[in-house]
């Protein structure tokens, strides 16, 4: 029930649209609702710089301070915690292409300090981190983008 309302709102989590509430009608007249979403609302921070769904309705928001995951009511934040290895590996999640959805529905974050794959049975992560013995290599531990081979 809750992630079927969330499929009928457009969710807005910058600051851009000052005008709102508003309302959009998409075809066949079907009338859309957007929400505004930011720090007062339990967004972790209102840096956002990727946002994507997921196949079960979650909506998965990365910002300067940690992922987050919207479920259409509340927000769960996820933060790097030094003493948890399955936690991110990094809070700083500054990249345009930060999420990415497989074709498993497996969701992977590109974060400043590696990448991370969430695995849902446990709430956590599965982190890679880049080769430490590289570090003084062109282009280490700088991650940009990432994709799915699908042969």
């Amino acid at each position: 029930m809750r992630l079927q309302m969330l499929k009928k709102r457009i969710i807005i989590f910058l600051p851009l649209l000052p005008l709102l509430p508003c309302q959009l009608y998409g075809s066949n007249n079907q009338q859309f609702l957007f929400d505004h979403l930011n720090t007062p609302h339990g967004l972790s921070s209102d840096n956002v710089f990727s946002v994507i769904q997921d196949l079960y309705g979650y909506i998965w928001i990365a910002t300067s301070d940690g992922l987050n995951k919207y479920d259409g009511y509340t927000f769960t934040h996820y933060r790097n915690d030094p003493a948890d290895s399955s936690s991110l590996i990094n809070n700083a999640l500054n990249n345009k292409n930060a999420l990415f959805l497989d074709s498993k529905n497996s969701l992977w974050i590109i974060t400043a300090k590696g990448i991370n794959r969430y695995l849902p049975e446990t709430d956590n992560f599965k982190n890679y981190i880049p080769d430490s013995s590289k570090i003084n290599e062109p282009g280490y531990n700088y991650i940009t983008d990432i994709c799915e081979d699908l042969k």
